[in-house]
């Protein structure tokens, strides 16, 4: 009966760590927002304390996940700077933008539909440069190509 003790702690314990061990080493050679001597220092933790070195370093990223890396741009708006609104205004128009593009190189907008929805994009990111009576008439027109934008075209892959 000692085999079967042996096997339930091979099954439920060694593979198991041995796993996360190896999940956790190449999740630290394949990072690539640390830097050289970050990646040496935990990879140096890992290898002389493998299992605690492991449940730290995931511990460590679990905390640290979804903050910014140090010296890397963001889109989110700093408060209290004057800049804020026009810095967001400009990241959404480029990932609209860049949407944009993607629809029409994938063939679900047409070039006038892309050249609507672009010029639609870049006024809407400057709201000084029109008036307010366009600006309702381009809602109804906003509403519409919504509407086309959903709709694939003929031969395009849904």
């Amino acid at each position: 009966m000692d085999w079967f003790w042996h096997m339930l702690l091979i099954c439920l314990v060694v593979i198991p760590v041995t796993i996360m061990w190896l999940a956790v080493a190449f999740e630290l050679i394949t990072r690539k927002n640390l830097k050289s001597w970050q990646r040496v220092a935990w990879i140096i933790v890992i290898l002389i304390l493998p299992i605690i070195g492991s449940l730290i370093y995931l511990g460590y990223t679990w905390m640290t996940a979804g903050r910014r890396a140090p010296g890397r741009a963001t889109a989110l708006p700093r408060f209290g700077s004057e800049g804020s609104s026009a810095a967001a205004n400009a990241a959404d128009a480029d990932g609209d933008l860049a949407s944009l593009d993607r629809l029409r190189r994938n063939g679900v907008l047409t070039a006038a539909e892309f050249e609507a929805g672009k010029r639609r994009i870049l006024e809407g990111s400057t709201p000084a440069a029109e008036p307010s009576a366009t600006r309702t008439q381009t809602v109804d027109e906003s509403l519409q190509a919504t509407v086309t934008d959903r709709e694939p075209k003929h031969g395009a892959p849904s």
